[in-house]
């Protein structure tokens, strides 16, 4: 990879400067003269006239949304990249999605300072929202909220009667589920592994070429279908009801549930009873109203996940912040890995 200049030294030029070794940053250009002659982690804050002495090849990231800039790039014929959209968006370029997949990994397995910080909060921290994302998202939530079952769900039918696979359900977009599959993988043995609400069975698929005996449920009949036909044994129905015997999985991965659903300590209970004695969980949500849309009933932090976890028999093994897709630069997710200890 050639050196990068980064335009723009605010919020989002700061947040790439964590995506990429020091030593690849040469410069941050900024038209603010209050900012120029700063640096950031140690790499300087120059002029534009800068980019004109460079004599080296380097990728120009435009970290600001500026129509002004980019028509003084087009004006001198500079080259740039964008960091939103999906044309020219350097984070989708597969060396940058790599490097971020790795730094995620050691970041799990390295960096507990969030997950040492968190403590027991109180369960009624898991109580449904009371700010909506809209009108149905208000329905939605009250119908929960009240065991108003059949209104909920003739609601729910409707609005997953869409078979369309969306870009935020696969594989080769979601830094949560490769990061999961890393780790499972990094207990070098097979495992047999049940997805809680799999879709389209994206993680499992992968899982599956790698050796693993992988197992799906979900709501929607035609992705449960859908997996079947591809070799996963998909389970229709929802994942509060899951029919699997007592400890037979040695993983089982919860990604975007919880805040869906009217229970979730159900949901994590019944995990932890089709758990193997040292069986692991992995789960993510989205971080309070990052990623918010007309199904979320229930906001969590880290706090929130970490006491639903713990007070139903789990031992943490870490607990990050993730962007969810890879064009996202915002740490918008959290995600948790717990295991059985001692039952």
């Amino acid at each position: 990879m050639r050196n990068i200049v980064i335009f723009g030294a605010g919020r989002n030029g700061r947040k790439l400067s964590k995506i990429f070794p020091s030593n690849m940053i040469v410069a941050y250009i900024d038209n603010d003269p209050t900012k120029q002659g700063e640096s950031i982690n140690g790499v300087p804050v120059v002029p534009y006239n800068y980019l004109k002495s460079l004599k080296e090849d380097i990728d120009l990231i435009l970290s600001t949304n500026s129509d002004e800039i980019r028509n003084m790039l087009f004006i001198d014929d500079i080259p740039y990249w964008e960091i939103t959209g999906n044309d020219r968006n350097f984070l989708l370029r597969k060396e940058i999605v790599q490097l971020r997949d790795k730094e995620l990994l050691d970041r799990y397995l390295f960096d507990t300072e969030v997950k040492d910080a968190l403590g027991f909060i109180g369960l009624d921290s898991l109580k449904f929202r009371d700010t909506y994302y809209s009108s149905f998202n208000e329905a939605l939530t009250l119908s929960m909220k009240n065991n108003m079952d059949i209104q909920l769900e003739e609601q729910l039918e409707r609005y997953y009667s869409d078979e369309k696979k969306h870009g935020g359900e696969m594989y080769d977009n979601r830094f949560g589920l490769r990061l999961i599959r890393n780790l499972i993988n990094r207990k070098h043995k097979k495992y047999k592994v049940c997805d809680l609400a799999c879709g389209y069975g994206e993680l499992l698929l992968e899982l599956k070429k790698d050796g693993h005996d992988v197992y799906g449920i979900d709501s929607s009949a035609y992705r449960a279908q859908y997996c079947n036909a591809k070799g996963i044994q998909c389970i229709y129905g929802k994942a509060e009801d899951m029919p699997f015997e007592d400890k037979q999985f040695d993983a089982v991965v919860c990604t975007e549930l919880l805040e869906h659903v009217k229970e979730p300590e159900k949901i994590i209970s019944a995990i932890y009873r089709i758990l193997k004695p040292d069986g692991y969980i992995y789960c993510s949500v989205p971080y309070g109203m990052r990623c918010d849309c007309d199904t979320h009933v229930r906001l969590f932090t880290e706090n929130s996940l970490y006491t639903l976890l713990s007070k139903n028999g789990f031992e943490i093994e870490n607990i990050i912040r993730i962007p969810c897709i890879n064009e996202n630069l915002t740490d918008d997710h959290i995600l948790a890995g717990g295991y059985i200890h001692n039952r």
